[in-house]
């Protein structure tokens, strides 16, 4: 959570206008304005985060659930992000073409680093239908970015976003593998001491030696301790090469940054990752 002199740091360096203040403060002054129902389609529930202190509502633990995990408690962009914060009224055309008004209540509402703005949370599929129900209110560009224009143009006036996101976005083997690690968190499973050395070291000297020539080097470890420094951060692994249960396919490292430049002289040799374990 922002301190206020880290707010108002925040609005200075964005050149936030009067009201977009007043907007950010009042959301973050009070409770959600709807509370979220489960229905045939979708199973709501409470997300207990971290970053913010409390449980966070999701609507969909096929859509709003991963969201709030891939992209908000874990990204370090995302400084707070608030559910279901703020109704406005929208108008718009229905599907017979007439002028209407409806009342809109966005997923979420995020604070980065560097912008504001509401997000808005959908199935590709159901994304596709509301295009041809409501061909003027939901519109994909050609980047492949889905657009509610009657929402951009009312949070604009605002100064702040507005992004209509899909499940097209969501990396499933990466959710997954947040999901799987969480729990050596949750259970605050502890590596010793002797024993996260002689991992850490092994994989210092050995950048993208994989889960099973690690295993079998410190034949003291098992997969629980090596799973938990993963969870940790003490190694680094892309959560979105593979699912960590396939342990031949994971490739580990001491950091990110090695990851990445290891990863850069693997595309230039054109030769497949699992043949570049590099010694040290």
């Amino acid at each position: 959570m922002l301190t206020s002199v880290q707010l108002e740091d925040l609005y200075k360096r964005l050149n936030f206008s009067e009201l977009s203040r007043k907007l950010t403060n009042e959301i973050r002054s009070r409770d959600p304005v709807r509370r979220v129902r489960s229905s045939f389609r979708n199973v709501a529930g409470f997300y207990s985060s971290q970053k913010m202190g409390w449980t966070i509502q999701f609507e969909s633990r096929t859509v709003e659930l991963p969201a709030i995990e891939l992209f908000y408690e874990y990204e370090d962009d995302v400084l707070e992000y608030w559910d279901q914060a703020y109704k406005f009224t929208l108008k718009v055309k229905s599907s017979n073409g007439k002028n209407c008004t409806i009342a809109h209540v966005p997923d979420f509402f995020i604070i980065r680093n560097n912008s504001v703005g509401f997000e808005e949370w959908k199935p590709e599929e159901k994304l596709g239908k509301l295009a041809v129900k409501y061909p003027d209110r939901y519109i994909r560009a050609e980047d492949g970015q889905w657009h509610n224009f009657y929402a951009e143009e009312y949070t604009n006036k605002l100064g702040i976003y507005y992004r209509l996101r899909s499940s097209s976005e969501i990396d499933w083997i990466k959710y997954r593998n947040i999901k799987y690690l969480r729990g050596y968190l949750d259970k605050k499973y502890i590596v010793s001491e002797e024993i996260a050395t002689n991992l850490i070291t092994v994989v210092a000297s050995n950048p993208g030696i994989t889960f099973v020539q690690l295993s079998s080097e410190v034949k003291e470890a098992n997969s629980d301790d090596i799973n938990a420094l993963i969870a940790s951060e003490k190694l680094y692994v892309d959560l979105s090469a593979a699912p960590l249960i396939e342990q031949e396919q994971i490739h580990i490292y001491r950091n990110q940054p090695t990851a990445k430049v290891y990863s850069i002289a693997i595309n230039k040799s054109g030769m497949p990752s699992s043949k570049h374990r590099i010694l040290l």
